[in-house]
């Protein structure tokens, strides 16, 4: 295995400036890793005219340039650094049968890691986030995690190359009495915790660190969760309460969700105008399928505020889903009160002062249970479930008859010789 310096002229640069065609372009210099009669190649951040580089005597250097000692002194720092990560990898027995271009990506990666102060061995805690993060999708999941990174490094007991190996079972009962000063909840603070485990994990999965697992002796703490659920009887008096007008679409909104078996939020604003009395998508959070027959009662509700091309059009001005979620969640905490033009000012008491968009779900599933319906149809029909089997394939249509008979015998409940 060898290397050398390489100035790459695969691909000509475009002049940035039409009137300066004529100017000599520059190509970046990079260390090429030649290993059984393949090539593969390492930047170096250095970039040079063609007549500014000299190739031989190999490995290569920089002549002519205003500032060829500096650019040849970094270039050969940059060569020394691959060659002691290849001979670091050689001696650990980790190059064995492995491609030039799989070689390249164990030299990089090592040296990245080095970069933040490790010994090349194993990942920084830091770049394991952002390459877990970078696998991400949903706004809202990479959200959680960037804040889960900001409290890691607001925390003085986390430095910034950290690996793996300095969470522990005691770091992280001490991570998590300073996070108590600001967040008593056990809850809040787990969100926090299971992101590191998470993150733990993926590390471990990809061979990124050789650390003892800290989360088999330290359990995240949860509090028991608050009480949810609505009774049929609450369900039939949140339909039939007085509501203010500019707070009726956020009531119908939640009835709606019950109706479509606790579809959430963000899935409704999203799904498109059913085909064949039936909404077919895949959850947003999870990837699962969902397929809900349109009852009469949800079909009120959509005639109501139906979109061109979404289920329900009740967006508004309001483009930001976070904001709406916000609107909405306030909305249902008032039904039941009044609101008086002249003192702008909320009277009386609401009917459920603690209401959010969530009990809609909660509801459905806790009355569904109530009436005997498997637990396996309940996530099914919540998006909780999975049909990735052949068999499960066959099954589906069975499922789909299971869900529906399901959601009409707890809307029947609610809702029937209304």
């Amino acid at each position: 295995m060898k290397t050398k310096f390489y100035l790459d002229r695969r691909t000509q640069p475009k002049a940035l400036v039409p009137d300066t065609a004529d100017i000599e372009p520059s190509f970046p210099v990079k260390v090429a890793i030649h290993h059984g009669g393949s090539a593969s190649y390492i930047s170096t951040g250095v970039s040079v005219p063609a007549s500014q580089w000299l190739s031989k005597p190999s490995p290569g250097q920089v002549v002519g340039h205003p500032r060829k000692e500096a650019l040849n002194i970094k270039l050969s720092e940059k060569k020394l650094e691959v060659d002691k990560a290849l001979e670091e990898l050689r001696l650990a027995g980790e190059l064995k049968g492995l491609s030039v271009s799989e070689i390249k990506a164990k030299v990089e990666r090592r040296l990245e890691w080095k970069a933040w102060g490790t010994d090349g061995k194993e990942c920084p805690v830091l770049v394991c986030f952002e390459r877990f993060i970078a696998t991400k999708s949903r706004a809202g999941t990479v959200k959680v995690y960037r804040e889960t990174v900001k409290k890691l490094q607001a925390y003085e007991g986390f430095r910034d190359g950290m690996t793996f190996f300095s969470i522990t079972p005691s770091w992280l009962s001490a991570f998590d009495r300073w996070l108590s000063l600001t967040s008593p909840s056990a809850n809040a603070r787990g969100v926090y915790l299971r992101c590191i485990r998470a993150v733990f994990n993926y590390a471990l999965s990809e061979e990124l660190t050789e650390a003892p697992y800290p989360f088999k002796k330290f359990k995240i703490k949860t509090d028991l969760t608050k009480d949810r659920s609505l009774t049929p009887e609450e369900i039939r008096a949140l339909r039939e309460a007085p509501c203010n007008p500019a707070n009726e679409k956020y009531r119908d909104l939640f009835l709606l969700s019950f109706c479509l078996c606790g579809m959430n939020l963000e899935d409704i604003l999203d799904a498109v105008p059913p085909k064949g009395g039936r909404i077919e998508k895949r959850r947003i959070k999870t990837g699962q399928p969902l397929s809900i027959r349109i009852e009469p009662e949800a079909q009120a509700i959509i005639d109501k505020y139906k979109g061109k091309d979404r289920l329900v059009d009740v967006l508004g001005k309001c483009a930001n889903y976070d904001n709406f979620k916000h609107r909405e969640n306030n909305a249902l905490k008032k039904i039941g009160s009044t609101y008086n033009e002249s003192t702008r000012e909320w009277e009386g008491d609401p009917l459920f002062p603690d209401l959010s968009f969530y009990y809609a779900r909660y509801a459905w599933a806790t009355i569904a249970a109530g009436l005997d319906i498997p637990e396996r149809t309940i996530g099914m029909a919540m998006g909780h479930g999975t049909a990735r089997s052949v068999t499960s394939i066959y099954m589906r249509v069975d499922m789909r008859r299971k869900i529906d008979e399901a959601n009409r015998k707890v809307l029947d409940k609610c809702f029937k010789n209304l």
